[in-house]
């Protein structure tokens, strides 16, 4: 039994893929029929953008616990 491939953008996003017809409907829904089946979008900023938030808040704390510790 030959196995279908499965869309890259999809597998990426854990959707469910037709697999059948390309630009399969899930691409097709999104918007993103160009990229099926192997393509994938580009991540948002949005992983950069919580890094820096994260490493910020970090900061924040390890200030906050050495003004606490001097007290």
């Amino acid at each position: 039994m030959a196995r279908t491939q499965l869309g890259a953008e999809c597998c990426r996003l854990k959707l469910k893929c037709s697999r059948v017809l390309w630009p399969c409907t899930s691409c097709v829904k999104r918007g993103c029929k160009k990229l099926c089946p192997n393509g994938t979008l580009a991540p948002s900023g949005r992983t950069i953008k919580t890094v820096k938030e994260r490493n910020s808040l970090s900061k924040r704390v390890d200030i906050l616990e050495q003004l606490m510790c001097e007290n």
